[in-house]
């Protein structure tokens, strides 16, 4: 928790296996830590397709933002560009890009 405050750290992109155990229990703890959680969709599993179908779609009510690959990686291409336009710029900061 200290690392992430420290590099400013507003966002958690989630991936991981299982989705109704460990991945939900993180994107619940950092919920709670008030981070905005990302999980990618295609990039989280469970032993059971009706407990990974009914934790995505709990998670995107409640605690997170479930969003396909596409869109994660797109947003990170744009985070990247931008932090490399801040940093020539001499500013030291980028806006973040839109995701979700």
């Amino acid at each position: 928790m200290g690392h992430l405050n420290q590099l400013d750290v507003d966002t958690v992109i989630t991936c991981g296996e299982s989705t109704s155990g460990c991945v939900r229990a993180s994107v619940v703890d950092g919920t709670t830590y008030r981070f905005r959680m990302i999980v990618v969709e295609e990039c989280v599993f469970d032993r059971h397709e009706a407990a990974h179908a009914i934790n995505l779609f709990d998670m995107n009510q409640k605690y997170a933002d479930v969003l396909p690959l596409a869109e994660v990686l797109a947003y990170l291409k744009g985070w990247r560009a931008e932090r490399r336009a801040g940093t020539q710029s001499g500013n030291g900061e980028a806006a973040g890009a839109e995701l979700g």
